[in-house]
């Protein structure tokens, strides 16, 4: 891959143990002009290096013909005193030994330090109304957890029609599908899923956190989001994005150090090989104040995206986050905490007055994620789960009603339903459980009246552990939220038995008032003012 350096990088590490003869003259240019400096380290994207046998080289050409790709022969691995020398319009202009090239610089020492962090953010001062159902739509207008369907849709995620889960899911295709699924082969039935975890709060030393623990959370979450649409999580590969402030500081360089042997436990434990990555280590500001005088630095928290890419061993067994059917229940998968620093709901409410044990950031369990995981899966796999999602961003509360907002048919904000009566798939059991609500729902409405069913949900968590808050928007890792018919939750727990006990909770039961509810969080609001609440910030 030509990434940093371009050519000089991809071809110069190639070529370390046998030299290589690079005619730049050749090389493909966006337009004319370019210096043969410039090409030889220009970093134009979606560039690729090959080595190939002479003998396929025309094979080669025709593939990429097809393809419509363009392709450029720049010359030959393999020089007699293997070195690296370049040429442009048959004059040489550079030569060096691959031994000098690779070896012949001394590498740089430097310092790392690391501390263990202090909670220092101004969060820990304030605190919030106490309201949950106020925080509920606080957190779903928040940007990191705003519906993204304006940037979402300004590209074509349906290109070659391969598309089998979309970014956007549900009826009116608005949710916040948790992965993407595309079937690569046509008629294979296999997919490919795509992506990815950020635990940046976890890392953030302004709130005690360690980036050793934010590669983990990343690691896990990005695992779940596969998982969650059908992917076999022992066929997942990952990718590290690192975005670091300094390394010439050695508090940062440190943290970078901590967030690398996450990613190595992480990939470890949950047999996820990373399989490419980038980093970009000088995000910051330094500027001079115009006032005083005094030269200041503004740098970003340490920030690590971990991207993944799955198997899906069938797209029929693919499921979305969308919630299915009223009289489903609805279980929460994994154990919450208490631990409540770098969740959005710190950054939004704050944390004061909260106990000791809040103001930690919240630790993966190495064995327990990965078990999770695997049970997840096969549940899925075996057809139990009507729909799943990960509990991440916003805890519990704002996954399930994420639930709610995709399957949501009506108008955003909007009481009345365009969909008005809508038919509610339900089986016998289900039939016998809300026989008053669906004989209502059934009957012919009023001259100038309608009937609306809509998907809603009442949570019944008890937990005096917890607070309300903690329960609703703690932010605990390998958890999932999955919605499963009555009739099938033993078998859910036969399956969590089987992979070591994995815990799990009864949350509540789907049905048709089109709102959620909650009695100990005194939550009581229609989905529609969610889906408000949740599109209108980014609704661009």
């Amino acid at each position: 891959d030509c990434g940093a350096g371009g050519f000089s990088s991809a071809i110069g590490e190639m070529a370390k143990d046998l030299g290589a003869s690079v005619e730049l003259e050749k090389a493909p240019l966006k337009y004319a002009g370019l210096t043969y400096t410039e090409i030889w380290i220009s970093e134009a994207q979606e560039r690729m290096v090959l080595s190939v046998p002479k003998e396929n080289v025309e094979k080669l050409r025709a593939i990429c013909a097809e393809e419509g790709v363009e392709l450029a022969d720049l010359g030959e691995f393999g020089t007699e005193s293997k070195t690296l020398k370049l040429s442009y319009n048959g004059v040489a202009v550079g030569e060096m030994s691959m031994e000098f090239l690779h070896d012949g610089i001394p590498q740089p020492t430097r310092e790392a330090v690391w501390r263990e962090p202090a909670y220092t953010a101004t969060s820990r001062t304030r605190r919030g109304s106490g309201n949950v159902q106020g925080t509920l739509l606080k957190l779903l207008g928040h940007p990191t957890i705003a519906s993204k369907h304006w940037i979402i849709r300004q590209y074509d995620h349906e290109v070659q029609g391969n598309t089998v889960v979309k970014p956007l899911v549900g009826p009116r295709g608005r949710g916040p599908g948790d992965a993407t699924v595309i079937e690569p082969v046509a008629g294979t039935g296999q997919g490919l899923s795509v992506s990815c975890g950020l635990a940046t709060g976890v890392g953030d030393p302004m709130v005690a956190g360690d980036p050793y623990l934010a590669a983990l959370a990343g690691i896990d979450e990005c695992v779940r989001n596969l998982v969650c649409v059908g992917t076999h999580p022992e066929r997942i590969a990952i990718l590290d994005n690192f975005c670091w402030p300094s390394c010439e500081k050695p508090e940062n360089l440190a943290a970078l150090v901590r967030a690398c042997e996450g990613c190595y436990d992480g990939a470890k434990a949950y047999g996820t090989p990373f399989v490419s990555g980038k980093d970009s280590l000088n995000n910051q500001l330094r500027y001079e104040d115009p006032a005083t005088g005094e030269k200041k630095v503004i740098e970003i928290p340490p920030t690590l995206l971990i991207s993944g890419i799955g198997i899906v061993p069938s797209i029929n067994t693919c499921v979305t986050m969308d919630a299915k059917s009223a009289g489903n229940v609805l279980m929460l998968i994994g154990r919450g905490g208490p631990e409540m620093a770098g969740s959005v709901f710190e950054s939004v409410e704050g944390l004061g007055g909260m106990e000791e044990d809040a103001l930690r950031v919240p630790r993966v369990d190495l064995k327990v994620g990965p078990a999770t995981a695997d049970a997840v899966a096969t549940m899925i796999h075996d057809g139990i789960v009507r729909s799943a999602h990960d509990c991440s961003d916003g805890g519990l509360l704002v996954a399930v009603a994420e639930m709610l907002i995709a399957s949501y048919k009506g108008v955003a904000g909007g009481g009345v339903s365009e969909n008005a009566g809508a038919k509610i798939d339900v089986n016998a059991v289900i039939q016998n459980l809300l026989k008053p609500q669906l004989s209502n729902l059934m009957e012919k409405p009023a001259a100038g009246g309608t009937a609306a069913a809509e998907i809603g949900v009442e949570l019944s968590i008890w937990d005096d552990m917890l607070s309300a808050e903690q329960l609703a928007f703690g932010e605990a890792p390998s958890r999932y939220v999955i919605e499963v018919e009555q009739k099938d939750v033993q078998r859910v727990r036969n399956v969590l038995r089987d992979f070591g006990g994995i815990h799990a909770s009864l949350i509540g039961t789907l049905n048709t008032s089109g709102k959620l509810t909650w009695a100990k969080g005194d939550v009581s609001v229609g989905v529609g003012e969610l889906v408000g609440k949740w599109m209108g910030t980014l609704d661009w």
